[in-house]
This record gives C-alpha cells, structure tokens and sequence, in this order.
C-alpha cells in the first residue's frame, strides 16, 4: 500500500471561489437557468436524427456526430456543451420522453 507521501497534495483555497462552478443551492434557487426544456422542433430534430442512424444500420457506440445530425437543436446542445465544460458543470434538460 503507498503511503501518503506518494499522493499528490493540492493548496486549500484561502479566497472564496467564484467561478461559475462554484454554485451552492440558495444560488441555484434565485433562477431557472440550469433548466433547459425541449420545444417540439428540437424534440422532433432528435427523432429525425435517431430515425437516420437507425436507417444505417448504426448503434451507440458505432455512429459520429457526423451520422448523427441536428441541424436544429445542433446550436443550442453546443451551447449546453459549453455550459456543462466552462459553467455551472450540469444542466437538467426536460422534454425528453424516456420512453423512447
């Protein structure tokens, strides 16, 4: 077993954070806009690009973005890409019948 020498150590922060990932719930409860909900073009933009991979034959995780397309809710999951990468960290998304 390695002892504690061997892991690697890291400052604690003496300054408060406040980057975007630094969230608390009192925070996340002042707004909505971790929320995303669906309309009906982008769920129906899904289900097109779905019906097209499947045509193909293709199944996760056999199929690329590239097979996989979105012209319509293409812009607006780069942007939640964006959000969950440089931002908040997460984003709950509503719309999506789980069913499917």
């Amino acid at each position: 077993m390695d002892s504690i020498e061997n892991y690697p150590t890291t400052a604690v922060p003496t300054e408060p954070i406040i980057t975007p990932e630094a969230w608390r719930g009192e925070d996340l409860a002042k707004t909505t806009e971790w929320l995303y909900k669906l309309s009906e073009e982008e769920l129906r933009d899904i289900d097109d690009a779905l019906r097209h991979v499947e045509g193909k034959g293709l199944v996760p995780p056999e199929f690329t973005k590239e097979d996989f397309p979105l012209p319509i809710f293409g812009s607006s999951l780069d942007e939640i890409r964006e959000e969950l990468e440089g931002g908040r960290g997460f984003i709950i998304m509503r719309g999506i019948d789980r069913v499917k």
